[in-house]
């Protein structure tokens, strides 16, 4: 209950570059979808999505001509924006968060791995140090982080930035959240037969997909009482968690959903009664439509009549950037005194059973705002946003739990595979193979099956050791957090490989969700079925924000249990030759406990058979 203000917003869309222009466009009814012209769908039937103007994209090129990718080029620009008018001398950090990174540099290394054998350690290192350059450009030196929860990673972020500010880890934050549609991601989203060749149809009963868009969202955060009168809105309360349910298909009833959004109403301390409107998530597709309007209905009562925006129908889908551009859309909103309507709306669907906005609702200045968002692999995250006047004095903090205890650990490296027995790994001789590519976790699991890669294998066998299949706990309590450099590249490498030798149409969409960085995570939340605070890091060395966040969940009580898992998963083409990377995944699980001090972990693990961010993982708890 503890809000940050808002000093600034910048956003880029197709439907143009600043807030108020896309805002403007959305009330005129303006199509942000338009034929792709950045590289050659192929043989894929859906052609036309939501890729920036040529002429935007050419003046982001021309305005940041150091930024060899798109994605960065909308970054910065976005970036710019919402710094405008802040004031200089405060520590600011950096959150990014983003489905797919940098991927037109990362096709570039996949192309040139395939084509000549080779992969260029620069052009690697540009996509991978993509936080390292962002604050850089923007002289950030406070920390630093980059986020994947699928398409909730927008909102994902502003928790983070939230929860960084309420414990005083920076005097402001800048939230940026970005995606750029490429071919690879084009492909495999299309393959899962998700994109609709008519238009984006939220609530109607006519409805037949999403259409995938790109951009960037901004926004500057600050915990400074001070700041109050330069606010342009506030942030009240943030959450996520996990559906634990399916790798893509919704929760039943949208569960999910709703416990975000009740979450984040309890984190800001304000009453479902007080909402004065809602951004959906809102894909429009058959089945998260019906699904979140019973959610909404579970949160706000069956019979509320609170008005339900859906803001994709104007701007498309805008990948890991679309719950931070809706929530810069609804502030907007209230600032300007007016929601846009849901484009395309004609005949609603009688299972949506909510309050569409169906033409431009007109709101009064102290509105409040939760805006809700979902993702692949069973995320979730929500928000809650006011105008700038609604709070101007921060209630205290609440209590907070001091003991935190290592209820268990899990550990699949090359030669240690087992569990923590007085600080020491009980090897199982059983599954380990050469170098880990032969090992395999099904003899392990209960509820996963199917394909799984390699990433998924050393996560899901970690916590299968870490955390026993029959325990008893509040799985709704019990979240996940994990942290990896290099995420999931063979899958990727394979999916890329298979688009280009085949044809896009024929590559396959078992293997591409398997190639987004949190999907191992999410893995596990539904192996366990754990569904609390759920958060993934990506493109990172140590695992030190990991564990930050595990144990800030556990001592503000928003989980009593957190499963902490680091791992790495490459083979020789996915990294230049050369680079030494030690794969396998390591698992802590961490409780709550009033009557213990905070957890030290065993220093002789500290071995040099740890590495990468699994030997940083144990060298910082």
């Amino acid at each position: 209950m503890y809000p940050a203000y808002i000093l600034g917003a910048g956003l880029v869309t197709p439907l143009g570059i600043g807030v108020e222009p896309n805002h403007t466009a959305m009330l005129q009814g303006t199509d942000a979808v338009r034929e792709l012209s950045r590289f050659d769908p192929g043989d894929i039937d859906p052609v036309r999505g939501g890729q920036l103007s040529d002429a935007d994209e050419e003046i982001l090129r021309e305005r940041f001509p150091d930024a060899d990718d798109i994605a960065l080029c909308m970054i910065l620009q976005a970036a710019t924006e919402a710094l405008a008018d802040a004031p200089e001398g405060c520590r600011t950090a950096l959150v990014l968060a983003t489905n797919f990174g940098l991927m037109e540099t990362l096709e570039w290394c996949w192309r040139e791995r395939i084509e000549t054998g080779l992969l260029d350690t620069d052009t690697f290192e540009q996509q991978q140090s993509i936080v390292d350059t962002v604050a850089g450009c923007l002289n950030i030196d406070g920390p630093q982080i980059q986020l994947s929860l699928s398409c909730a990673s927008g909102a994902a972020a502003v928790h983070l930035g939230l929860e960084w500010l309420r414990n005083g880890r920076a005097d402001r934050v800048l939230v940026i959240a970005y995606d750029a549609i490429t071919q690879f991601c084009w492909t495999g989203l299309a393959n899962m037969r998700t994109i609709t060749t008519d238009r984006m149809r939220p609530f109607d009963e006519n409805r037949s997909g999403t259409i995938f868009s790109e951009g960037a969202a901004a926004v500057l955060l600050s915990g400074q009482p001070e700041d109050a009168e330069a606010a342009i809105g506030m942030l009240h309360g943030a959450s996520t968690n996990n559906n634990a349910f399916h790798l893509t298909a919704p929760a039943k009833h949208g569960d999910g959903s709703r416990r975000a959004m009740s979450a984040a109403l309890t984190d800001a301390g304000i009453c479902p009664g007080d909402i004065g409107f809602i951004s959906a998530h809102a894909t429009s597709t058959a089945a998260n439509d019906v699904t979140e309007s019973t959610a909404i209905g579970n949160v706000f009562g069956a019979d509320a009549q609170v008005p339900t925006a859906a803001f994709k129908s104007s701007l498309g889908h805008l990948l890991g950037a679309a719950g931070l551009a809706e929530m810069i859309i609804a502030l907007h909103s209230i600032q300007s005194g007016v929601v846009p309507p849901i484009a395309n709306l004609s005949a609603q669907d009688p299972a949506c059973l909510v309050n569409c906005v169906t033409e431009p609702l007109a709101v009064s200045k102290d509105t409040i705002a939760v805006t809700n968002s979902a993702g692949i692999g069973g995320n979730n995250a929500a928000t809650v946003v006011s105008a700038a006047t609604v709070i101007k004095v921060r209630p205290a903090p609440p209590a907070r739990v001091t003991g935190i205890r290592l209820a268990g650990s899990g550990f699949v490296l090359p030669s240690m595979i087992g569990n923590g027995q007085n600080g020491l790994p009980a090897a199982d001789s059983a599954f380990l193979g050469s170098n880990l590519d032969e090992f395999t976790a099904r003899p392990l699991l209960q509820s996963v099956k199917g394909y799984l890669d390699p990433a998924s294998e050393y996560a899901l066998g970690a916590a299968a050791w870490c955390l026993p299949h029959g325990i008893v706990v509040d799985r709704e309590k019990f979240g996940i957090v994990a942290a990896t450099q290099y995420g999931a590249p063979q899958s990727g490498m394979a999916f890329f490989r298979q688009l280009l030798a085949k044809s896009p149409r024929l590559a396959s969409p078992m293997i591409f969700p398997y190639s987004y960085a949190n999907t191992a995570a999410n893995l596990v939340a539904i192996e366990f079925a754990l569904s609390g605070p759920h958060m993934v890091f990506n493109s990172v060395s140590d695992t030190s924000e990991a564990l930050w966040f595990a144990r800030n969940a556990l001592r503000t009580g928003a989980a009593t249990n957190m499963l902490v898992i680091a791992g790495e998963a490459v083979n020789a083409e996915t990294v230049p030759d050369g680079l030494e990377v030690h794969n396998g995944a390591v698992c802590l699980w961490l409780q709550a406990d009033p009557a213990a001090g905070d957890f030290v972990w065993n220093k002789n693990l500290e071995a040099d058979e740890f590495g990468g961010t699994v030997k940083d993982l144990l060298r910082r708890v």
